[in-house]
């Protein structure tokens, strides 16, 4: 699902206008913004990226770490929360 919408956004030229919003430790609220402009390839595992000091190091992220997908401002997709089920203790 992540794949589709990523590769629908990076076909139709619209990539620059996106912000995905990715789970990290570490961060501030566990939380990283990844702007579309610095996207450089999109597979189906991981989606790479170019920034840190310098501006032109790649990173990667896996897809299973994307939480949000925000274009213009308007989320396009959402990752739902898992929720644990918890059996009471007999």
């Amino acid at each position: 699902m992540v794949y589709d919408t990523l590769n629908k956004l990076l076909l139709s030229k619209r990539l620059d206008r996106v912000v995905i919003t990715v789970f990290k430790k570490g961060a501030v609220n566990n939380r990283e913004h990844i702007y579309g402009r610095d996207i450089v390839d999109v597979n189906r595992s991981f989606v790479k990226f170019t920034g840190g000091e310098t501006g032109y190091e790649e990173f990667s992220v896996p897809l299973e770490r994307i939480l949000e997908i925000e274009v213009d401002g308007k989320p396009v997709f959402r990752n739902k929360k898992r929720i644990k089920k918890i059996y009471p203790m007999r």
